[in-house]
């Protein structure tokens, strides 16, 4: 059946010898090639923009929180800053008087306002109304230039006289210490 197996087992014919491998190096620790390998990569680092923009909020913390301990520190030395205001006992009623007379003003302004606008809407209705009868006869237009020119006369009257009020109550807010330009809104 099948041949026997001589004794002492097989043994390879053609022995081939492997090289040994190399002796394990000695980790030594050299400064300057391991300086210059570094420089080398990061010579050669192609995302070092990329590092740049991560790297911005860190910046920012640390330079608030170097100014923080800065201000810390100068207060710790100064001590903390304690102001005292002395305010009048009736300031607050003055603020309420001036904010009340405020609302007057711009009331008084408005007025101020109409009436101007009355004496322009007079003067162009009159102005209108000789233009259209200047060829016609005096008789039959005279009273309506009379009563066009009374209108003007009127308004001019009224406007002159709220304007002298208006006047008074400005002159009695600055009394009172109110700061806005009423004059220059009627203008």
């Amino acid at each position: 059946m099948f041949p026997a197996i001589p004794p002492g087992g097989f043994a390879p014919k053609l022995k081939i010898a492997a090289p040994a491998p190399p002796p394990k190096k000695k980790f030594e620790f050299k400064l300057g090639p391991m300086l210059k390998a570094v420089f080398t990569w990061a010579q050669e680092f192609e995302h070092w923009r990329v590092v740049g923009f991560c790297l911005i909020p860190f910046v920012i913390i640390i330079v608030a929180l170097v100014a923080a301990n800065a201000v810390k520190r100068h207060q710790v030395e100064t001590g903390p800053m304690h102001t005292t205001t002395q305010v009048d006992a009736g300031a607050w009623d003055k603020v309420e008087e001036v904010a009340k007379a405020d609302q007057q003003m711009q009331a008084y302004v408005q007025t101020v306002l109409t009436a101007k606008a009355r004496v322009d809407t007079a003067i162009q209705s009159r102005d209108n109304l000789h233009r259209m009868l200047a060829g016609a006869a005096f008789e039959t237009v005279a009273a309506r230039f009379q009563a066009a020119d009374k209108e003007v006369s009127n308004a001019q009257q009224s406007l002159a006289a709220t304007k002298r009020n208006f006047d008074l109550k400005y002159d009695n807010y600055q009394k009172i210490g109110g700061k806005v330009n009423y004059p220059a809104q009627v203008q």
